[in-house]
């Protein structure tokens, strides 16, 4: 039997009232939001279009995709979830969350194509907004960056088999990362070799297709591909009426360590999924885990709010 929606159970539901929100369609607010709506939830689903991986091509690793585009498979998981009658879609950008508790949520929307703004409730909201990234301030690296030059290596290394590789940090990355990059990377080649970003001028190549790496000094490192490590933050600015800043979780996601279940956080009713639930970069596969474990406990959570 489907469950209730909140906003006045057993009445007419407004269309601006949800049983849950989820913020952001990559693989894991997809992958959430699909499972939600198969338990009878009515579920809207926000995304701004500014993915982590959009200079990315081709992804890889996801099983039965292998080898299709990150914007082909948001589209195609945006379909299935539509298929649904209880599920919505909005191209937008939250820039508020308000509220939470028993009282639910207040969404403030601002809409990408238009401006309008808009206000939605729900019980509970989901945050799947992944990671912002910080590239190192090399000139003309972005042109490099998706074809290339790439920040996952488990994604992207079997493409670069055998070939002279750079690795490249921002400055802020612990040592640490930094090693453990290397040593994955040298499982596909054993021409790498690591740079400081700041002692890199410029990337070598035309339309696409890299040469190498120019330092200040004039030096020239052949390189045909390699990684670069971005910083990572949280885009979590819209949870700021709640108390929730990207300085208090520098370095975290959103999930609250100490609780029995990824995914939650220390406020009541709101969730994270995916690299917003650990504040790491993740591969596809494992951000969408993500978004479809935490749902058995969502859909729990709006039953025993609804009886």
């Amino acid at each position: 039997m489907p469950t209730a929606a909140i906003c006045g159970a057993g009445e007419a539901v407004p269309a601006n009232c949800f049983d849950a929100v989820v913020i952001g369609a990559g693989p894991a607010g997809l992958a959430c939001a699909l499972n939600l709506v198969r338990g009878h939830a009515r579920v809207l689903l926000v995304d701004a279009n500014r993915p982590r991986h959009s200079a990315t091509l081709i992804s890889h690793g996801f099983i039965t995709r292998d080898g299709a585009s990150p914007l082909e498979l948001r589209q195609l998981g945006r379909e299935e979830f539509l298929t649904y009658p209880s599920a919505s879609y909005l191209m937008a950008e939250v820039t508020a969350v308000q509220g939470g508790a028993d009282a639910g949520f207040e969404l403030s929307l601002r809409t990408v194509r238009g401006g309008e703004v808009k206000t939605v409730s729900a019980r509970i909201v989901v945050v799947a907004t992944g990671l912002a990234e910080q590239l190192p301030e090399i000139t003309n690296l972005r042109a490099y960056y998706g074809t290339a030059l790439h920040s996952c290596v488990v994604c992207d290394g079997y493409e670069k088999t055998n070939k002279p590789l750079v690795i490249i940090p921002h400055p802020e990355i612990e040592r640490e990362a930094v090693l453990q990059a290397e040593t994955l990377v040298r499982r596909f080649s054993p021409r790498v070799t690591v740079l400081n970003a700041d002692s890199v001028s410029e990337i070598i190549g035309e339309r696409a297709q890299m040469h190498g790496v120019r330092l200040h000094t004039g030096e020239v490192v052949a390189a045909s591909a390699g990684f670069v490590l971005p910083k990572s933050s949280l885009n979590i600015k819209f949870l700021a009426p709640l108390g929730v800043t990207e300085t208090a979780f520098k370095g975290l996601g959103l999930s609250d360590p100490h609780a029995a279940l990824p995914g939650l956080t220390r406020i009541s009713g709101l969730y994270a999924v995916g690299e917003a639930a650990t504040g790491k970069p993740e591969q596809l596969l494992v951000a969408a885990g993500s978004g479809a474990a935490i749902v058995p406990h969502l859909l729990v959570t709006l039953s025993e709010k609804v009886n």
